[in-house]
């Protein structure tokens, strides 16, 4: 199609802002994250964020390379530990595979939803995501624009290797795939999910039907398949065969160790309202036959589920007409057997968007792999269907009964393998009025019910209002089904995720540890028993556990304990060799005592900010008799790692600590970037021993004067004469210098810098120590239900501080602004919520909320000449923000502030202080001067000058501006005739690109 473009510079009295709706295009790193002090010099610098007063002696000093895994919106919820070898003496050589696709893929997702508490997404298949994905999904899209898998050391973190688990670029997925299961709503709905197996492979499905098998070792690509295609019988080429997609268009994988599993509809027959089964091949990816299928038709690859639900004899119900792939689980290795639950179900626009179901509409159906020789002689593996049949609770015990008349979430239903043959198969699943877990343990090849019970929530947690998900974990690291530690395969343990009613406005999300038994013979219990673990004390109610795990070789569970108002802790608890054998009886865990290194998840006060954090999820990677690997992932990006070794000589109920690593997931998606220098600190020790932040500045100017000069220079000559200096000077010119040793040296020279990241997705702002290889200094998380976050710093004042006229990189302090849009009882109000904080501590000198009537559309940074304490309410750093209505406010809120933006008004010459505004919708762009409103202390805008770029004609791309405070190198040129040339930068200047219309090029034709 024919289009034109042009760019239109425009010349405007106004200083080049900080917008946060138009930014330059960044460049995206697929596979590490590198920061450079000379790339970032360049006009080509990966950030929007310009930098200043940095020198060509500075290059390559603070280079460094750190590799992020890129899990971007919400950071790890897919974690598994796969060996790198086949070999059983180096089955020791493990990686975890990571990603932020879904914790269950095999699961059934469902469209979010908000009920009268307020929660803004359900679990969405993901196991323990509910109030996660309410707090993090509010502000993102549907979409995951970064599609990453990883994997990583395990006793490192490093990131080994990264690849891209979709094909195509966001919103790019098969029938509906970019909009996913949200139903167009604000909630995190992932493009891909990812399956580890037990050994070498990791296999990725994006929406778009491509399936990829990754060698975990090196990440290298051993298998890629178009699986939609595949199913169609044909590679694509016939239509007849109709068009297939995902369910939602959110792609679900299912194991069965033998063979992989996808879930398809056919959009020509039907659609959601028959889900089929597509077995895969796990080592081509090829969709596996019927046996006796020799043609290139469809449905050879097809097990539909309303196809096994006619064979069972189960025929659909009042508002249960949908059949839908529950879940697939491997029944006898050996014979090559599995087992595929299917069920009548509710459409997705019965029960807010939530799917539902009863035990008694659900069958079974018992499937053979065998390999059979094809006709070119290859060995290829065929299925066959050996027996269907619908689950049969009503002639067990009445818990059994109960049990299959509860309507229950269909994405909440986790199904566990029970004993050696594969024959017993429990099912849990939370209650559609979320107030009850179901549980059910059926043979297989009858469909018939051993047990059954329904477990209340008032004895999970008696603070609940609602329970969120179930969480099995079916590895080996969490239940050792030969030596376990209650001395038996017949118990798992269950993790339950409720909703605290204590904390009404955001719900506080902990874990419940239960334990799901059915060993019991016809003569013990009728009924399942599914019970609670508690703590030690009776009021173990009080103590929130975030996330829980469990080490079944050491009898340990380790939780994220948070005490009310503390800080967040690695704790670990034991269970009684003898208490999982215990029926009827209460079952408790005591603490262990550890030794080591500090055990805190997240700190009380990170980097000086506010938000506790939140662990998301506690992933087993390791566990073993002599120790145990816990990886927490927290709200806001972090993942931390610890180490629990059982004690050597400390006796039983003791274990030791060490913090293996920590990861800032936030690094995979920085917005923007602050540099500031590392500059050792000028202010004086006070009595107690610290410095006195409050009065830097003003220390440091101080310690400038001649008697403070003297005082340090005699200090230093006592050191080196008395306090081996001298021996340490000799000692450095003969032995090469050390990371550290060249780390101060770039400290005392001003070499070293502070790099500030925010991350706007995951509502963080991270600190790197650029002369010590990335390391991270400080973190802080922002407003987690945040439109927007922009971090401020700099100005256009000439100041002491300030020789460049704006800000520098020797100004600490920033100011870090969150836009929230709060929807009330009341309509929608929206607040600006800041901290001003000093960039090389993250310590949080003062911090507020102003109240926004409208939209922000320019940040005019400001920057005072002056220096002052600092107080609860003031900044040094301030902003002044124009609304869409052509008001303006200044944030600090304070007659300091007031004072600040009327010296920029004054010191900007003749003309004033000017901005601007340009809607790209209307085309409308608004040059405007700002006055001090006569006998008021506010401030209002006076039209100077306007452009209208004709939406009918032309359509605005999109806006750029020069760096605020670039300068130019060499402002003079001598020419031949011995004339000078001058060269400046002109800072008011704006490039518009816009785009022209069909319409307009039709009539220009």
């Amino acid at each position: 199609s024919m289009t034109a473009a042009r760019t239109m510079t425009m010349m405007m009295a106004t200083t080049p802002p900080t917008n946060p709706f138009h930014r330059r295009r960044r460049v995206a790193l697929p596979t590490t994250f590198l920061l450079s002090i000379l790339s970032l010099h360049n006009r080509g610098a990966l950030f929007s964020s310009g930098v200043s007063a940095l020198h060509a002696d500075e290059a390559g000093l603070n280079d460094f390379l750190l590799r992020s895994p890129g899990h971007g919106d919400v950071g790890v919820t897919y974690g598994r530990l796969v060996a790198t070898s086949h070999d059983p003496s180096r089955r020791s050589e493990k990686v975890w595979v990571t990603s932020q696709s879904r914790e269950h893929p095999g699961a059934v997702v469902d469209a979010e939803f908000s009920d009268d508490g307020g929660r803004a997404a359900t679990e969405n298949g993901d196991g323990r995501s509910s109030i996660v994905a309410g707090l993090i999904g509010a502000t993102t899209t549907t979409n995951d624009g970064y599609c990453s898998v990883a994997a990583r050391n395990v006793t490192t973190g490093a990131v080994l290797w990264r690849a891209n688990a979709c094909s195509s670029g966001v919103g790019g997925g098969v029938g509906g795939g970019s909009g996913g299961a949200s139903g167009g709503s604000s909630g995190f709905v992932p493009r891909h999910a990812t399956l580890a197996s037990v050994y070498l492979t990791v296999y990725t499905l994006d929406d778009a039907g491509i399936l990829r098998g990754w060698n975990a070792p090196d990440g290298s690509l051993v298998l890629d398949a178009d699986v939609l295609s595949d199913v169609r019988g044909d590679g694509g080429g016939n239509d007849n065969n109709g068009s297939f997609s995902f369910p939602g268009g959110v792609p679900r994988l299912l194991d069965a160790t033998l063979a992989i599993g996808t879930v398809a509809t056919n959009n020509d027959d039907g659609g959601d309202d028959d889900e089929s089964l597509v077995l895969l091949d796990a080592g081509t990816g090829k969709p596996i036959k019927e046996e006796g299928y020799h043609h290139q038709h469809s449905s050879a690859s097809l097990l539909s589920a309303k196809a096994l639900l006619t064979k069972a004899k189960l025929h659909p119900k009042k508002n249960f007409g949908r059949a839908r792939i529950l879940d697939m689980r491997l029944i006898h290795e050996e014979s090559g057997t599995i087992a595929v639950f299917v069920g009548w179900t509710s459409s997705n626009d019965k029960n807010d968007g939530r799917t539902t179901s009863t035990l008694a509409s659900v069958a079974v159906a018992e499937v053979a792999l065998t390999p059979k020789p094809a006709p070119d002689g290859r060995i290829v593996t065929v299925y066959r269907v050996v027996r269907t049949a619908a689950l049969n609770l009503s002639d067990s015990a009445s818990g059994s009964a109960a049990a299959s008349s509860v309507p229950f979430s269909v994405s909440s239903l986790r199904t566990v393998r029970r004993d050696d043959d594969g024959r017993s198969v429990s099912l849990l699943a939370v209650s559609s009025s979320e107030t009850q877990v179901i549980a059910a343990t059926v043979d297989v090849s009858t469909g018939r019910s051993k047990y059954g019970s329904v477990m209340e929530i008032d004895a999970i947690h008696p603070y609940w209002r609602s329970i969120a998900s179930i969480h099995v974990d079916n590895t080996r690291a969490a239940v050792d089904e030969d030596a376990g530690a209650g001395g038996g395969s017949a118990y798992r343990v269950v993790t339950v995720a409720g909703l605290d009613d204590r904390y009404p406005v955001v719900p506080r999300r902990t874990e419940s540890l239960l334990l799901l038994d059915g060993s019991g013979t016809a003569g013990s219990s009728s009924d399942i028993d599914f019970h609670r673990v508690h703590g030690p004390s009776k009021n173990d109610e009080e103590i929130h556990q975030d996330s829980i795990a469990y080490c079944a070789e050491m009898g340990m569970v380790i939780a994220a304990t948070r005490p009310e108002g503390g800080e967040t802790l690695a704790s670990a608890y034991s269970i009684g060799s003898d208490a999982l054998t215990q029926r009827g009886k209460r079952v408790t865990w005591s603490p262990m005592a550890s030794e080591g290194d500090d055990a805190a998840v997240v700190p009380r006060s990170m980097g000086g900010g506010t938000a506790p954090g939140l662990v998301k999820y506690a992933h087993l990677v390791e566990c073993s008799k002599e120790g145990a690997t816990v990886a927490f992932t927290t709200l806001g990006g972090m993942t931390t790692a610890f180490r629990f070794d059982a004690s050597g000589g400390g006796g039983e109920g003791k274990v030791v600590l060490r913090r293996l690593w920590s990861s800032e997931e936030a690094l995979g998606s920085v917005s923007s970037a602050i540099f500031l220098d590392e500059t050792h600190a000028m202010a004086e020790p006070t009595e107690n021993g610290n410095a006195d932040d409050d009065d830097e500045e003003e220390t440091a100017l101080r310690n400038l004067e001649f008697p403070h000069r003297l005082r340090s220079q005699l200090s230093s000559l006592q050191n080196f004469v008395l306090g081996g200096g001298a021996l340490s000077s000799l000692t450095s010119l003969a032995m090469p210098s050390s990371d550290e040793k060249r780390a101060e040296r770039g400290v005392a020279f001003g070499f070293a810098k502070i790099s500030v990241l925010l991350s706007e997705k995951l509502h963080r702002v991270v600190a790197l120590d650029t002369a010590r290889g990335g390391r991270a200094v400080w973190s802080t998380n922002l407003h987690p239900r945040a439109s927007w976050h922009k971090l401020v710093h700099g100005g256009q004042l000439r100041s002491l501080n300030d020789p460049h006229g704006n800000g520098g990189v020797h100004d600490h302090e920033i100011l870090a602004l969150s836009y929230v849009v709060d929807g009330g009882d009341g309509g929608e109000s929206s607040v600006v919520e800041w901290q001003c904080m000093d960039g090389t501590t993250g310590r949080v000198f003062s911090s507020d909320a102003v109240s926004a009537k409208s939209s922000i559309v320019q940040i005019v940074p400001l920057r005072t000449s002056s220096h002052h304490p600092h107080d609860a309410k003031s900044c040094r750093q301030v902003v002044l923000l124009v609304h869409s209505d052509r008001t303006v406010s200044v944030v600090p809120d304070t007659a300091r502030s007031y004072v600040v933006v009327d010296e920029a008004i004054s010191s900007g010459g003749p003309n004033g202080l000017f901005v601007h505004t340009i809607d790209e919708t209307s085309g409308e762009f608004h040059a405007l001067r700002v006055a001090k409103k006569s006998g008021a202390d506010s401030f209002e805008l006076i039209d100077v000058g306007t452009a209208i770029f004709d939406p009918s004609q032309e359509r605005i791309v999109n806006v750029a501006y020069p760096r605020r405070g670039e300068v130019i190198q060499s402002p003079s040129t001598v020419l031949g005739d011995d004339a000078l040339l001058l060269k400046y930068l002109n800072p008011h200047l704006m490039v518009v690109v816009t785009e022209a219309t069909p319409s307009f090029l039709a009539g220009v034709a």
